[in-house]
């Protein structure tokens, strides 16, 4: 990424333990590390750490400052997203969502609610909330569950135990707030305990209207939100701790304006309890054992929170999901490879277990229309060995193997709905079963103290999603209006090549850091969305494509003087994909984009100004995306102030111009009464958030 780790605070006066509280959503800091380790393999991965400990950007990410969880993962390198309404943002990486990238919390996994997706499951993570946010671009570890190979989002989080048998409490309270949707946040972050106890307890509430876009119309985009998670720590001994969480998060009165329906309540519950090992020795290092639990219950209408003339039309589409799973490690070897002939080993086991049902219901009558989801079960069990060889000094082997086994299977059908499925794919198959090989290859190489190269080959399968396998809707007599998942859809077989080249050094006095990956990932059997005519029903294929493309992050760091430093930041991505069936466009493939973003900090106050945009795309897929999009850049304005040692505050202006503006993956606009195709982003507005430490 292109935010430098800094290791200095800018309170040096504030005991250490009294800044152990991290974030809160109005005050995201974010600081980038070279690279957080694996336990058996160096990974390339980028990591964010929100702490306060580190705390000299003004910034959360390169353009302009996020505001919610979706809105912060597009803003980051290689990311873009699909937006729905106010919430909700999907993230797509390397040109895939969906099953293709992967996102967890301290190990847990949660399974979207929606079978349409209004609520991706990155909607109840807020990374505000969390220590670290790890960010994979590409396969670059096989050792967190069934490979996803776009890449994935993992959120760290733990309570502080603290040395000594004095009690001891820190914490951060922090509150936002936003012009344009009238944009209300507060947040608290408490972690308290004495001797080898912890327990640490986070609370989050938002609320925000409609907004207003850059030609001044209203895009339904209200919401209410809620999180909360209390954390357990016991360091029994120096050598073994016991971990534990308990989530729940809430959404409320969530209108999306990219849809035909609303969503008045979704709730996610997830908990993790973890059980660590450590040792001093160089075989065996660590060792882990991990269980996870979550469940999502998630209501769609489209009469509660939208005008409905018709009562016989009203509609609801309840769902939920559940999942449970666990997993095992062992770390053999030394935590890093520096030397010839030294090596580092991590394997491990894995498993899950989903069960997902939705239905459409005509809420005149209650009767069922559809099933949706017909009580999908999906079983997932894996075994993996992943490690590093230094092959010399500065030259090392990396080696990843894995296999899964992997079912999905649903419930009995009617007898229309299995003369439906065998009318358009030959076969009313009621489950779904695969073995999934997956390896990485590569080399990584020091070529000098400045610059490191990594040159990696991947294999990956991604099965289908219970969506795309076995959905089922019916919504009238007509066939044009189903929309039928294949039960005979062919897992995706991923080949990839990855490149990566990272320095960093200093030059004139200037600090800088640079970062660019380049990548290949040749798809036999992609799944797809297709539609023959008007009326037939949607429907899923597999097809061939080849997806390619390009990132590169960028930093300059300058200390004018003792306490006062400017920051110059700039990334840029590009992605392009081929239909190698037909040589037609794939969907979903976001434009080129860039951002840039200069900051001055002094030793209590700071300024910024940032820019981002992307470039027009005229390759799209006529049936999953809008159309073909607009070149756009916005401007922002920002700063911050520390009246006192525990506290800063901050404000700033987003889209400074009044922008018109919508990212190319966003939906199309059903619902208001605009003259944007898309969902457009907000127009100008103006914010304020403060943060007290103590």
């Amino acid at each position: 990424m292109s935010i430098p780790r800094f290791p200095a605070s800018p309170h040096p006066t504030m005991p250490r333990a009294r800044v152990l509280a991290r974030r809160v959503c109005s005050l995201t800091l974010i600081v980038i590390s070279a690279g957080l380790p694996l336990a058996a393999a160096e990974s390339a991965a980028e990591t964010l750490i929100i702490t306060p400990e580190h705390r000299p950007p003004t910034i959360t990410a390169p353009g302009s400052d996020a505001h919610d969880s979706g809105d912060l993962l597009r803003r980051l390198p290689g990311i873009s997203g699909s937006r729905l309404g106010g919430m909700g943002i999907d993230p797509i990486i390397r040109g895939q969502g969906e099953g293709g990238v992967g996102v967890q919390a301290n190990g847990a996994t949660i399974i979207a609610g929606c079978p349409n997706r209004m609520d991706p499951p990155s909607s109840y993570f807020n990374p505000s909330l969390f220590d670290e946010l790890s960010v994979e671009r590409g396969l670059q570890s096989l050792a967190h569950g069934l490979p996803t190979p776009a890449g994935s989002l993992r959120l760290h989080r733990r309570a502080m135990v603290q040395a000594g048998e004095e009690p001891h409490l820190a914490g951060e309270i922090g509150s936002q707030w936003r012009s344009i949707d009238d944009q209300r946040t507060i947040s608290a972050d408490v972690n308290t305990g004495r001797g080898p106890w912890a327990l640490r307890s986070l609370l989050s509430a938002q609320e925000a209207s409609d907004y207003r876009d850059g030609n001044n119309q209203t895009v339904s985009a209200g919401n209410r939100s809620a999180q909360a998670s209390v954390l357990g720590a016991w360091q029994a001994a120096p050598d073994w701790r016991l971990d534990g969480e308990a989530s729940i998060s809430t959404h409320r009165e969530v209108r999306y304006p990219g849809a035909g329906m609303d969503s008045p309540l979704s709730t996610a519950r997830y908990g993790t309890l973890g059980w660590t090992w450590s040792a001093d020795e160089e075989t065996v290092r660590r060792s882990r054992v991990a269980l996870h639990w979550s469940e999502v219950e998630h209501l769609m209408d489209n009469f509660s929170l939208r005008e409905q003339a018709n009562p016989a039309m009203h509609r609801e589409a309840p769902s939920q999901t559940h999942s449970f799973g666990g997993r095992w490690s062992v770390d053999l070897g030394p935590e890093k490879v520096t030397t010839a002939g030294a090596w580092n080993l991590q394997i491990g086991l894995d498993g899950a277990n989903n069960r997902q049902d939705a239905g459409l219901i005509n809420k005149s009558t209650n009767m069922v229309i559809s099933p949706m989801w017909n009580n999908v079960d999906t079983r997932q069990l894996g075994a993996y060995a992943e490690g590093l060889y230094g092959i010399s000094n500065t030259l090392r082997l990396e080696a990843s193997l894995r296999l899964d086994w992997w079912r999905m299977q649903r419930a009995d059908h009617t007898a229309a709905d299995i003369t439906a499925l065998e009318d358009a794919y030959g076969s009313a198959a009621r489950s779904m079963e695969a073995v999934l090989p997956a390896a990485i290859l590569g080399l990584q190489t020091d070529l000098d103290q400045t610059w490191n190269l990594r040159l990696a080959a991947s294999l990956a399968h991604r099965p289908a999603t219970a969506t795309e396998g076995f959905f089922m809707r019916r919504p009238g007599p007509m066939a044009g209006m189903w929309h039928l998942g294949n039960p005979e859809l062919k897992a995706e077989r991923h080949h990839m090549l990855d490149v990566r080249v990272r320095g960093q050094g200093e030059w004139l006095g200037l600090n800088w850091s640079t970062l660019v990956e380049a990548f290949y990932d040749r798809v036999d059997d992609a799944i797809r969305q297709v539609k023959v005519a008007a009326d037939q029903p949607l429907l899923y294929d597999n097809t061939d494509i080849d997806i390619m493309g390009a990132v590169w992050e960028g930093s300059l760091h300058y200390d004018l003087q003792t306490g006062h430093r400017l920051l110059l930041s700039a990334d840029a991505s590009y992605t392009r994909a081929r239909n190698r069936s037909d040589g037609g466009a794939v969907a979903r493939i976001a434009p080129a984009s860039a951002s840039l973003s200069l900051d001055w900090e002094g030793s209590s106050y700071g300024l910024g100004v940032g820019s981002e945009g992307h470039y027009r795309q005229h390759r799209f897929d006529p049936l999953r995306d809008v159309g073909p999009s607009s070149t756009w850049a916005t401007v922002s304005l920002r700063g911050h102030w520390d009246p006192a040692p525990a506290f800063r505050l901050r404000v700033g202006i987003d889209n400074l111009f009044d922008r018109a503006y919508a990212h190319h993956l966003s939906q199309e606009n059903i619902f208001d009464e605009s003259d944007s195709e898309r969902v457009n982003e907000p127009g100008r507005s103006f914010w304020i958030a403060g943060s007290w430490f103590f």
